[in-house]
């Protein structure tokens, strides 16, 4: 949504960019002002025929030996070097003023293509500076460069003859002149003037700019390749439009003899690297093969060029024909990247191909109209926006995909994850209900493992871990353990008598009489032997020991165990030992 509002805002300026009010043209070499109100109503064009000495440096003193020798020129123009002999001459208009202007006033140049120095004097009097532009001089040494836009700020004007001499030279580019409209008009209207001129293409290199940190932070999320080229080559368009658009001149003093340096350098860099970045972003965005060395050589060409920059004998000077040739030979390059998309028929390269075709060829004319014959052009914002239309449609298209894609896949995986979960859950369920299994099967084991199988009562290995912790126990503690050895009487002969069914009989029903007697916490019962049985009395004296042995001795001397209407008694030996 934000980049359809931003494009819509650019194409809003862009026509308001296009659409400019046509001034009257003065024709003569002089112009006369009639109004003092005029210029408060509205600024009024210089633009038409003006005295022209080629070659030469006219000065006020000069003018009216020279006068007759004049040129015609037509301003806005610009003198080629192959038409003018000389690299500098002057330029010369006559202003007849009727009534007296008390209010600041500006002569405006839109754009000047080289050094120069700008004179306004009234007829008589002597000329003095009213604005520079770099320092023409008479060679290339003497010659600071300049060029671009310039003010100057006028007098008070009384009625009478005025002159505006200009002296140029452009040593340093391959054309001069006066190459852009000139105007003359109230400080304020002016002023006001040149500030919309400065927001449209202030907002326009902003919005590029913008787009190109979107595109590029957008794209670094989405892992997408071919977003750093395309935000190299929004940014390289605005560096174009702000230096050719006023706006560097407007950021820099007029005085600063660099402005011209600064300008040239920056469309140099934008120029070297856009055609750089149309190449990588066709290869990346159709996936077509380009040789390893070309695409090093496509980065690594512009990183050489900007090295070479500082070296240049002239920073004003236009780039040299090997280097255009270069330049064009990437435009091939790239166009012919997108020509392989679109027989291979790579998804929207047509579309693509559409979208970028205007732009190498505004570009070039631009070039040409503003370093040849120093006009400004618009073709240029316009391919641009143009092309920022259909790759922003393209993007759209990319993240409605993507969000579709994403919720299917966010639809799908929420349901795959409720199935795990809930598979989960079930084994988590039956994976309790196991171990709780297998805890209960371990106690039964432990249990087992030291239960006596045929009295239920604790075995032999048992009472001898048990023993040995009582008997540490009581050793720390100084207390007494008793031990009681229970043995049945003449249990052979009963066995042999009676039989094994009766003996193991008999042998439960002691165990079950012991462990009725002896309950309290730390006791033990548990069988010896075949017939022995030991009882583990913690804490208990010799006196007490023997107390409760003959308790158990006569309660199993009337215990009578019944087996199919057979009686039978038993009689049990009980030895004590105690100890401290």
């Amino acid at each position: 949504m934000i980049l359809v509002r931003g494009l819509t805002l650019l194409l809003i300026l862009l026509a308001g960019w296009a659409h400019a009010e046509a001034p009257t043209t003065i024709d003569a070499g002089q112009m006369v002002l009639h109004e003092s109100s005029q210029l408060q109503r509205t600024p009024m064009s210089l633009s038409g025929n003006w005295h022209f000495f080629p070659g030469r440096w006219i000065d006020s003193t000069q003018l009216a030996l020279a006068a007759p020798h004049s040129h015609t020129a037509i301003v806005p123009g610009a003198w080629p070097a192959t038409d003018t002999p000389a690299k500098y001459g002057t330029y010369w208009l006559e202003i007849l003023v009727d009534n007296a202007i008390h209010d600041p006033s500006i002569v405006y140049f839109r754009h000047l293509c080289g050094a120069s120095t700008v004179y306004f004097f009234r007829d008589g009097e002597p000329a003095s500076a009213l604005a520079h532009s770099g320092r023409p001089g008479l060679t290339l040494a003497s010659e600071q460069p300049g060029g671009g836009e310039l003010l100057a700020t006028l007098p008070p004007l009384q009625p009478g003859l005025y002159h505006l001499l200009i002296q140029q030279s452009s040593f340093h580019s391959r054309s001069g002149g006066i190459c852009g409209a000139v105007t003359i008009g109230d400080t304020s209207v002016q002023g006001h003037a040149q500030v919309l001129v400065v927001i449209k293409n202030t907002v326009v290199a902003t919005l590029l700019l913008g787009l190109a940190l979107g595109v590029l932070v957008l794209g670094s999320q989405d892992g997408e390749k071919t977003a750093p080229w395309l935000a190299l080559t929004f940014t390289a368009c605005a560096v174009l439009i702000a230096c050719t658009g006023g706006l560097l001149d407007t950021l820099l003093d007029p005085a600063n003899t660099a402005r011209a340096q600064w300008r040239f350098g920056l469309c140099y860099i934008a120029l070297i690297w856009l055609p750089s970045g149309l190449l990588m972003l066709f290869r990346d965005t159709f996936n077509v093969h380009v040789p390893r060395a070309l695409g090093v050589l496509t980065v690594a060409a512009p990183i050489l060029l900007m090295l070479l920059l500082p070296l240049a004998p002239g920073l004003i000077t236009p780039l040299p024909k090997p280097l255009i040739f270069w330049l064009c030979t990437q435009y091939v390059l790239a166009y012919g990247v997108l020509f392989i998309a679109c027989r291979q028929q790579r998804r929207h390269a047509i579309l693509i191909a559409l979208a970028n075709i205007p732009l190498p060829f505004a570009m070039a004319y631009d070039y040409y109209q503003y370093f040849y014959n120093g006009r400004l052009e618009i073709f240029t914002p316009y391919a641009i926006a143009f092309l920022i239309v259909v790759h922003g449609a393209l993007y759209t298209l990319k993240l409605g995909a993507a969000y579709q894609l994403a919720a299917r896949l966010s639809t799908h995986l929420q349901d795959e994850v409720e199935q795990r979960t809930k598979e989960l859950r079930d084994k988590n369920q039956k994976l309790e209900q196991a171990q709780t299994a297998l805890q209960r099967a371990n106690e039964s084991l432990r249990v087992l493992s030291i239960t006596d199988g045929l009295t239920q009562v604790h075995n032999r290995m048992y009472f001898e871990q048990q023993f040995e912790q009582e008997w540490r126990r009581c050793a720390r503690q100084g207390l007494s353990l008793s031990v009681l050895m229970i043995d049945a009487d003449h249990f052979k002969k009963l066995n042999d008598s009676a039989g094994h069914l009766i003996g193991d009989l008999c042998l439960r029903a002691i165990a079950q009489e012991i462990e009725h007697h002896f309950k309290r916490a730390g006791e033990l019962v548990a069988r010896y032997g075949g017939e022995e049985f030991i009882v583990l009395l913690p804490d208990t004296n010799q006196n007490k020991a023997v107390a409760v042995a003959e308790g158990l001795r006569l309660a199993i001397e009337n215990l009578i165990v019944e087996q199919t209407e057979q009686r039978y008694r038993i009689t049990i030996s009980i030895g004590v030992s105690t100890t401290i």
